[in-house]
């Protein structure tokens, strides 16, 4: 097999992409969606030793592809700094290396998806031939077109390269646009590329879960008594048991009580996200996303159902209670009515009818509406994302696996140091 075909497939990496560039006798030519800082000053070296203006850069110089990981924002810096040619290709995201005639084409690798030691495992670069060099160099950019037709020796292929048009034409990047994105950076500077990805094998596996109910359990809620009605003292044991500065909405154990429900969503909770510890709260395997969905939307038809049940009687149920109390407190308020009484009943204290309508009105007030109380039952499910934070701490992982013992989570943590881009025990020992 001849020394072509065996590099033909190859693979290019920040460090082989920085031994090419350092080789160079003539010229450089790269376009990438972004380089890293050893590749920048390779390329900055070669600037120096072959001309500016053999030496041609097109990156994608934005925010976003610097947040994939695909360079770094100090490599742009110093190639601005230092006056090499830099041109912006928006959303360029192929790579072309050519150096001293010769060219590959290749994938560049996103440091938010892949580490380059797990990245430079196989191959992700072609070798082109010297007419694919001289195209796709002509196609890229007037720069990079005059630097491959001056040095082509064949006159009839100079003459045929240079009635091709360049297919980009990329923009001379601004200063003003490096700083700004440089800033953007410090701002919300982008997670370590490595926690990132380790962080996403898990969450691949896991997710945190906060199920709540709100508005159902009308049987714990309390009224406060109006403090012109406020008082002590009576022979109704039974409504003085409720009766105090408040009152309980509902009679104990009565047919309205949401209790049901909420050993229902206990249930719910215990089968689905069991609890890791008050410290890191309930979590979900991605897996069953679909199925506990399932359960909720049961579980909220439920909760439909039990909302229609309480509308039908929970109004009656206050009515009943509000004129409880305003029978309770008619006598108390007789013998000594309150000013504000006084001031709207006058001459009328001592008719009973009017002193009832006079109490129900200061309940009436104070009291919920039934309407109102139901609209505000509901289920509430929020999902968040494991944090690096919780990886870090051996309390989560030995939790994880006292929750989900079925689980293999070696096979995970393995995930998880190859995404970090350690590849052998000394590593992860260090």
């Amino acid at each position: 097999m001849s020394s072509q075909a065996e590099t033909f497939f190859t693979q290019i990496t920040s460090q082989s992409l920085q031994l090419m560039v350092e080789q160079a006798k003539k010229s450089v030519i790269i376009a990438a969606p972004g380089i890293q800082k050893n590749v920048a000053e390779a390329i900055l070296s070669a600037a120096k030793q072959l001309g500016s203006e053999m030496v041609i850069v097109c990156l994608d110089v934005s925010e976003h592809s610097l947040r994939l990981g695909y360079g770094d924002i100090s490599a742009v810096e110093m190639l601005k700094d230092d006056g090499v040619l830099l041109q912006h290709v928006e959303h360029l995201r192929f790579a072309l290396v050519v150096v001293d005639g010769n060219g590959y084409s290749f994938t560049p690798n996103a440091l938010y998806l892949e580490s380059d030691k797990s990245s430079s495992l196989g191959f992700n670069a072609i070798k082109l031939t010297t007419d694919q060099v001289r195209e796709a160099t002509v196609r890229l950019s007037p720069a990079a077109k005059a630097i491959a037709v001056a040095q082509c020796q064949d006159e009839t292929t100079k003459q045929a390269l240079n009635q091709i048009t360049p297919s980009i034409e990329p923009l001379i990047v601004d200063n003003n646009v490096v700083e700004n994105i440089g800033n953007m950076l410090k701002v919300a500077p982008p997670v370590a590329f490595d926690v990132s990805r380790q962080v996403r094998v898990y969450n691949a596996y896991l997710q945190y879960v906060e199920v709540s109910m709100t508005g159902a359990a009308i049987q714990r809620q309390k009224v406060a008594i109006p403090k012109v009605l406020q008082s002590i003292g009576s022979d109704n044991q039974e409504l003085a048991g409720r009766l105090n500065t408040s009152f309980d909405l509902l009679a104990k154990d009565n047919i309205l009580s949401s209790k049901k429900l909420e050993q229902k969503l206990k249930e719910l909770r215990a089968a689905f996200t069991p609890s890791l510890g008050k410290k890191h709260g309930r979590v979900m395997l991605k897996s069953n996303k679909d199925l506990f969905n399932k359960q909720i939307k049961l579980f909220k038809d439920q909760l439909a159902e039990h909302a229609k049940e309480v509308e039908s009687t929970l109004q009656a149920n206050i009515d009943e209670s509000i004129a409880k109390i305003a029978k309770y407190y008619l006598p108390i308020v007789k013998a000594k009515p309150p000013m504000d009484m006084q001031g709207k009943l006058g001459m009328f204290i001592n008719d009973e009818q009017q002193v009832m309508d006079w109490i129900s009105r200061q309940l009436n007030g104070a009291f919920p509406k039934a309407e109102k109380m139901i609209s505000n039952m509901e289920v509430s499910v929020i999902y968040k994302d494991v944090t690096f934070e919780n990886l870090n701490d051996e309390e989560f992982i030995d939790a994880l696996k006292n929750a989900f013992p079925d689980i293999n989570w070696e096979k995970a943590y393995q995930e998880s140091i190859a995404a970090a881009g350690i590849t052998s025990k000394n590593e992860i020992e260090k």
